[in-house]
């Protein structure tokens, strides 16, 4: 965690440096699910709420760079995440309304109850597309894959996320 505020910390008071084109990107996102089974042995419920707050610096060239925090509640446990990497604006002209890519290098650690706790690390790729609808505010549907590393990872998760919004300034 005090890496990743370290990071994200010299990432802004370097970004200054750099030319005045330049944009910061404050995104937010959250998701919730609420699924149910009816089994032969018992009902089970399923909800699951998770929360995401990033920041990004886009560079004048399309090169942005920058990182995320989440936190997840689920049926039995929690779980904590933080990403770091690289993106790409297709537009850099116009930062508010692009087309972008990112790669995410992050770790994740999971409390499934009171007595175990899991850390992984992973990696996710997401294409997504930002979209002018305030000044200064975009709303950013986009499509991302999520892989953990290691020798017994479990296959990649996709997720489309619809709530997301940026500030850019």
């Amino acid at each position: 965690m005090r890496l990743f505020k370290l990071c994200l910390l010299s990432l802004v008071l370097t970004s200054s440096a750099f030319a005045k084109d330049s944009a910061h990107i404050i995104t937010g996102s959250t998701s919730s699910s609420i699924s149910a089974a009816k089994l032969d042995w018992s009902d089970s419920y399923d909800i699951d709420f998770s929360a995401t707050l990033g920041y990004d610096y886009a560079f004048t060239g399309g090169f942005q760079l920058g990182g995320t925090a989440g936190v997840g509640i689920f049926s039995g446990g929690s779980s904590v995440a933080l990403t770091v990497g690289p993106g790409y604006n297709f537009s850099p002209e116009d930062v508010e309304n692009s087309f972008f890519t990112a790669i995410r290098f992050g770790v994740v650690n999971l409390h499934i109850d009171s007595e175990t706790s899991v850390t992984d690390t992973f990696i996710s790729a997401e294409i997504a597309k930002r979209f002018k609808v305030l000044e200064n505010v975009s709303y950013v549907p986009g499509l991302q894959v999520t892989k953990e590393v290691g020798s017994d990872a479990a296959d990649p998760t996709f997720n489309f996320d619809i709530f997301r919004v940026s500030l850019v300034f």
